[in-house]
């Protein structure tokens, strides 16, 4: 029986009926209603793209005070990997630059990082190859909203050309959640120092922005690319602004830092700079614990299991303030 059948079918003659006829009216009114509402719902699901495709849309060039920025789905990533022989994880990625000198070097002829790039992946003629020759993929993390767009633009340059790039705007952390990072207001020098660390604004005179971003358990994504392309070889740049120590201690715990998982890393430590040019404060127990991690990579001892993933402590900053033409320019 239909909702209208229902309300016509009740019996209102006689004054004794005419309480129960008004309730069963109310009532089988009320139900109707609920059912339009669901109905119209339903359909406004189905019209409507969903809400991280609109906020993607919006405000992606800038940072903007108390911004959440809305992420790519870590299943992206991993149906990306398959298939790569070769794996360059930017973790920190800031604008791009270090994954542009990956696949064009002839823009970055003095960087630092194209021996390293040589090393583990051929060098500049082998990989300016498509990816379907040379099996070479890129993955940056890098959850600051100022460099969205600028992500975008690269992926689309870079499909043309037949490189295999993909972006992931999120935080590494050693948990999944949502973190309040901190961005420089004025964008100078490509907000370099966006991180989670809320540094002392009067000692380096700039204004922080806070910006909400969500964060991806980074060992646990490792060991999932690791399950779609264990014999591939893998090199991570980590420059994370002092998240390193929380990230580092979780892949320690994993294993994951052996040559048979990540064939070498090279990372910047921050706790340094958290401490003396940021003014960042940390109690002794927690200084300790950084030091010993940093310590355990620069020793050798990070695999238990075999010989430990090859460490250096480079810090290419060349070309920060990249503005080179994309290919397709």
């Amino acid at each position: 029986m239909t909702m209208g059948a229902m309300i016509l079918s009740v019996p209102c003659s006689g004054r004794t009926r005419a309480l129960l006829c008004l309730v069963s009216l109310l009532w089988c009114g009320g139900m109707l209603q609920w059912y339009w509402m669901g109905a119209a719902i339903q359909t406004l699901q189905v019209n409507l793209p969903s809400i991280s495709h609109v906020l993607r849309a919006k405000n992606v060039s800038g940072l903007h005070a108390d911004q959440t920025f809305v992420v790519d789905d870590d299943a992206d990533i991993l149906n990306f990997v398959s298939g790569c022989k070769f794996l360059f994880l930017d973790v920190g990625s800031n604008r791009g630059t270090h994954i542009r000198k990956l696949f064009e070097p002839h823009l970055y002829e003095t960087a630092p990082y194209l021996k390293i790039f040589d090393g583990m992946f051929g060098n500049a003629s082998f990989r300016s190859q498509p990816s379907s020759v040379t099996g070479l993929c890129a993955i940056g993390i890098e959850p600051n909203p100022r460099w969205a767009q600028r992500f975008t633009q690269i992926e689309k340059a870079y499909h043309t050309m037949g490189w295999k790039v993909k972006w992931l705007r999120k935080g590494v952390s050693n948990c999944t959640t949502n973190i309040t990072f901190w961005g420089d207001a004025a964008g100078k020098s490509s907000d370099v120092g966006f991180s989670s660390s809320h540094k002392d604004s009067k000692k380096i005179k700039t204004v922080w922005v806070p910006v909400s971003v969500q964060t991806v358990v980074f060992a646990e994504l490792l060991e999932k690319i690791h399950l779609i392309i264990p014999d591939s070889k893998k090199l991570i740049k980590m420059d994370v602004e002092g998240s390193e120590y929380e990230v580092l201690e979780q892949m320690l715990e994993k294993q994951l830092l052996c040559k048979t998982r990540i064939d070498k890393m090279s990372i910047e430590w921050h706790l340094n700079k958290l401490m003396g040019e940021y003014n960042v404060k940390f109690d002794q127990k927690t200084v300790e614990r950084y030091r010993h991690i940093e310590q355990k990579l620069g020793n050798g001892g990070s695999c238990s299991e075999g010989e430990a993933t090859e460490v250096t402590g480079l810090d290419d900053e060349s070309f920060f303030m990249d503005g080179r033409p994309l290919p397709d320019e």
